[in-house]
């Protein structure tokens, strides 16, 4: 809500396979994709794999969100090709 009312355009997807879809169907890339770690099918860190083989870190940071606070977590996320974890 806070970034819709800052006047971003919001897109979310329900799972990581669907999120996939939608970066290869849109013809352009998003400014930037937060993921959250435990998503249904596809971990987030499964996701962000997935989207880095495809475009690098200079062309779409993702950030990653999860209440998985524990060191392993988070350096599984950066070793995934995020550029920042929230918990």
């Amino acid at each position: 809500r806070i970034l819709k009312r800052t006047g971003y355009k919001m897109t979310s997807c329900l799972n990581g396979v669907l999120a996939l879809k939608l970066l290869e169907e849109r013809g352009y890339l998003p400014d930037m994709v937060l993921l959250d770690v435990m998503m249904p099918h596809m971990s987030g860190h499964e996701v962000c794999q997935k989207i880095r083989e495809l475009y690098p870190t200079s062309t779409v940071p993702i950030i990653m969100i999860s209440a998985k606070s524990n060191q392993e977590n988070i350096l599984e996320g950066f070793s995934a090709g995020c550029i920042d974890y929230i918990t």
